[in-house]
Parts: structure tokens; sequence; C-alpha cells
């Protein structure tokens, strides 16, 4: 098979920026690892995005993990002939995570550049959010044997070109209509009868890192126990605070607006070691297929235009098939919009990707003040909002126009942002970051702040909304949701009533959003009257669907045992709480 090579179509390089120059050949006894993405087994016909909008039309549950793997998951003979092939060319397998399509492989350059009979050289260029950076990326294209080319999506990580930036903004000066995360919450109306507990909130980072003295030091400046954070490594990435003061202000951001909202919730920071396109995808693949601290909300504060990866859309496909990966799980992405304006910091109007994707809730910014709130617009930047250039427009943005400066439109393609929230730095966030605080904003705070809010929504109904967009657009009243924002502009698309390309629908409502949810949410996952929670906690059905749905159990002898196990629990609960059920437990169920 090694002699039976042929260009992958799939991993021809694109140009780098326009300041891209040459440094020569990369140092063949350096270290380097990259990614392999599988197809989706092809034994399933049905494409698992066109099963998402079915289990929503239908009222069905999320699916479960081992359902997901095995009609959605790669194909296991594949899977393991492309890890025996680079196993012999003596590469050394770092992710065997049996959830995910992805494979990651480490050897050096002289290994890549003989397996894949390519090139590797050193390329230097000025990137914004990033400066000047070196970096390593394939001259020709890879060759891989013919077999593969049929189940090998992707190849990632030979190219280091960074594909993504922190979203966030600093005020040139120390403005005086700061708020703290929790004035905005108040602001938003959130929930204040939930904490977020029993929800896991699970953070992409791309660099960077957090201190424990930080994070004691602003929780307690509000007042508010620290929520309990953890990290979790992505390839050779770890939480190391220091080294970039720009990407630790995105950390810290993330994890202190999100735990001051919704404090009673699990924080899981995944560090990639960067911002290329190998990184941002396993982190992302990885956080969601986690089987061991099961994040029901993931908030990425990291993006650039469309089309900035050296694969372009092939890159971008791949993560889309990763978001929908955790819309089939019920897993609710959240993403930042962009801080550059229609143009997103390029020239023509351009999305801001991975907000792009129809399967995130893209995160859009205002202004935020004590009286008013509009589209935000100033010298500080602009919100994200365009339309996508590579998503085709979703069937929940379906009817919908767009308003330019060169009047209305049908929105042709997917439309970005779905939702907004304070992001202008002038109307921002306290924080701490490396010991200072610090006024902070731009979309990078949105994200977690409506993390945040999903978080208190899925405590509050006891399960997980999951997949909000179909039921944001069509199956809620969004006047009564939402505070719609028709003031402002980003550049080349204004604001009016309904949805617009600068804020989405608009700033949330927070507890009439949860009591319009609450109406429909138990019927999109499938619930019965079995389902619904009691007072004194899950019903045994309950909690052996969210164990199944997380994998936990799969044999259908041992989930009977747990309904026996968990009716006698439950009865238990309920004798030493003094609430005895109204209704007669039925003594014929099958044991």
């Amino acid at each position: 098979m090694s002699g039976n090579l042929s260009n992958f179509k799939n991993s021809k390089r694109r140009p780098g920026p326009n300041n891209e120059r040459s440094l020569g050949m990369a140092n063949p006894h350096d270290k380097i690892s990259f990614v392999i993405a599988l197809r989706r087994n092809p034994e399933h016909e049905k494409e698992l995005k066109e099963e998402i909008f079915e289990r929503i039309e239908r009222r069905q549950p999320h699916m479960t993990r081992e359902e997901h793997h095995r009609n959605y998951g790669a194909n296991d003979e594949e899977k393991e002939t492309v890890k025996k092939y680079y196993l012999n060319q003596h590469f050394v397998l770092k992710n065997p995570h049996a959830q995910s399509r992805l494979l990651r492989f480490e050897g050096t350059v002289e290994q890549v550049n003989q397996a894949f009979k390519t090139k590797l050289e050193v390329f230097e260029a000025h990137f914004p959010g990033h400066g000047v950076q070196q970096y390593r990326g394939n001259v020709d294209d890879l060759s891989i044997p013919k077999e593969f080319h049929d189940f090998i999506q992707g190849v990632y990580g030979l190219d280091e070109v960074p594909v993504a930036r922190p979203l966030y903004r600093r005020p040139r000066t120390i403005p005086q209509g700061i708020f703290t995360a929790p004035q905005v919450a108040q602001r938003y109306q959130f929930p204040n009868n939930a904490t977020g507990a029993g929800q896991t909130i699970g953070l992409i980072e791309l660099g960077g890192g957090y201190t424990e003295t930080d994070l004691q030091a602003y929780f307690q400046s509000l007042n508010i126990p620290p929520p309990s954070v953890s990290s979790v490594s992505v390839g050779n990435g770890v939480n190391r605070p220091g080294m970039n003061p720009n990407f630790d202000g995105e950390v810290e951001l993330d994890i202190e607006v999100a735990g001051a909202v919704a404090p009673g919730a699990k924080i899981v920071a995944y560090f990639a070691e960067g911002p290329d396109s190998a990184d941002f995808l396993e982190a992302v693949t990885q956080a969601i297929h986690d089987t061991t601290n099961h994040p029901s909300i993931i908030s990425i504060s990291f993006g650039a235009p469309e089309n900035t990866s050296p694969q372009g859309r092939v890159w971008e496909e791949q993560m889309d098939e990763a978001f929908q990966d955790a819309a089939a799980l019920g897993i609710t992405i959240c993403v930042a919009a962009g801080n550059a304006g229609s143009g997103d910091g390029d020239t023509g109007d351009h999305a801001d990707f991975p907000a792009s994707s129809p399967f995130v809730l893209a995160c859009g910014g205002t202004r935020l003040t004590t009286s008013s709130e509009e589209v935000w617009n100033d010298a500080e930047g602009a919100t994200g909002g365009a339309i996508s250039q590579v998503f085709e427009l979703p069937a929940y943005q379906q009817g919908l126009k767009v308003l330019k400066q060169s009047g209305e439109e049908p929105l042709p393609m997917r439309g970005v942002p779905d939702v907004a929230g304070d992001a202008d730095p002038e109307t921002g966030y306290w924080i701490i970051i490396d010991g200072q605080k610090e006024p902070i904003g731009g979309t990078s705070a949105v994200a977690p702040l409506w993390a945040g809010l999903i978080a208190l929504i899925n405590d509050s109904l006891q399960t997980q909304v999951g997949f909000l967009n179909p039921l944001l657009y069509t199956r809620i009243t969004q006047n009564q949701a939402f505070n719609d924002i028709t003031i402002g502009n980003n550049g080349d698309f204004r604001a009016t009533q309904g949805w617009d390309a600068c804020t989405g629908l608009g700033s949330p409502k927070g507890v009439q959003l949860l009591n319009q949810l609450k109406q429909i949410v138990p019927q999109e996952v499938g619930a019965t009257n079995e389902m619904i929670p009691t007072q004194a906690g899950y019903s045994p059905v309950q909690a052996l669907v969210r164990l199944m749905s997380n994998g936990l159990i799969t044999d259908p002898q041992i989930a009977s045992k747990a309904v026996d196990l968990l009716d006698t629990i439950k009865m238990r609960i309920e004798e030493a709480s003094g609430e005895r059920m109204t209704e007669t437990k039925t003594t014929s169920r099958k044991r």
C-alpha cells in the first residue's frame, strides 16, 4: 500500500497572507503532530443533519452517545486500517478516543515529508490578533494511499496558519459605564431561582491560561462562591497562564462571565496548544465527545472570517460536522460573532466562522446602558454580522429578509448572528486578568454570557435544551423573549424590527425565554409524564434516560435493573422528605 500513493484532493495549500514569506525548510528533526479526520459510517444512509431536524419536528429525544457512535461515528474497520498504516510509518498515536472520528499522530518533520511525499517549510507573516507569527506549512500537496481517498476527509495541522483569534476588546480608556457580569444578567432578567447546578459549561481555549488566585479574587469581589473549574488538555495544550497575556484575557473572561451568572455549573476549559486548524477542530470534538465531564453547553470565543483556514471550506465543513454531533447529542454551542463589523476585518462583507455554522448559536454584540440598548459600533469595534458565503440558508431562517444600507432583500444564505448581548468595551464587564482588575468587552463576553443563561434554563427545566436555533426562530414569541434591537448598524447591515444581521433576534429576556421554552422543550426532547421531575428529584425513567443519553448505560438488562434501583432510591428520598407520591405505584412492572 505504501507504494500506491496519490495526491489527496483536500490537501492543496492555499496562499497565506499577502505579507507571508518563506524562511526555508523546516528542521527535519522537529516534532510535529497532525490530525486525520475520517468520514461518518457510510452504512448509515440518512444524513445526521436530516435526523437532527426530524427529531425536533417529531418531538423525539436527543440521540444517545451509543446510538450516535453506532450510526454516525467512523467505520471501525476504516479507522483501524488508517491507524495501522500510519503506525507502521512510525508515527505515534496521541488520542485514541473511541467516540471521535479524529486520529492525532505525532512524529518528526522528516517522517511527515516521507510519509506524505511533501515538503514542510517555515513561514512568517503578520496576523490580526496575533502579531508576527512563524509557522510551518506543506509546500506540496499531500499524498495518501489510494484506498484511503474515500474515507479520509482531511489532514490538518501540517499547515500551522492561525485560523482564529480571541474575540474580546479592551477599551482605550477606563470608561464610566462598566457592569459586573451579575449586573448584566440582572438587566437581562436571568432566572434568579437557578444556579446552573447539574450543568457543565465547556470552554474552548486555543492558548493562554488562568490562575486560581485570579479566580478566587474575582468571585470574592462579587461575593459569589467560586464555581468548580478544571482544565482538560487537548493534544499538547495545557493551562499555561503568563505565556500569552492576550490569550489569558480570553480564558479568564470566559470563566469569570460564565461562572458569575451560573455559579452552580461546573466549568471545564479545554486547552489546545494553539489556534491552528488541527487544534481547534480537536478541541471542539474532544469537548463534544467528553464522556467524563459531559458538557451540556460549549462556549467558543474565537473566530475569523470564513475561508481563513489553509484548507478553506473543507475544514469549515469538518467543523460544522462536529457541531452537528453536538446538536444530535443535545449540546448547545454558543459562539462569538466577531468584533470587526460586517467586514470582519477584511474587505467586503464576511461572516465570522465558526459563528456562521448553522448548528451553533451565533452571539452578536450591543451597547448596553442603564436606559437603552443599541447595536455595538464605535471606535473600539463593532459587532460581527453578515451573510455566510459557505453555508446554505437553514430551514429555521427561511423567509427572513436582511436590511442592508442599500435596502432590504431576501436572506440568501445563513445569516449571522442569532442573538446578542452586551459587548461594547465602553459598557462591558469588570474582570480580573493576570492579577489586574480591568474592563473588557467584545462578543467574546456574549458567548459565555449566553452559555451561563442556558445553564440556568437547563437547571430550571431539568433537561438539556440542546440545539436551540429552530425553537428560537419558529416556536417562541420573539418579542416577548427578546429585547428587539432596532437602532444602529455594523457597517453594511442595519438593525430593524425582528431578525437582523447586527444583533440577530435581540438580547435575552431571560425569565420570559425560560417560560416559553418550558412550554415546548419537554415535548421537543420527547418527554412523557413519567419524565417530568417531581419535587423530590428526577423520576426513575428521566434519570435513566439521562444516564443512557450520556452513554453510561447501554445494556438493556442493566437498564431494567437500573429502573428498579432508581424506583427504590426515589421512594426512600420521598419518605425521608415527607413527600409521598399521590399516584399508586404499578406493581406489575416486569423485573
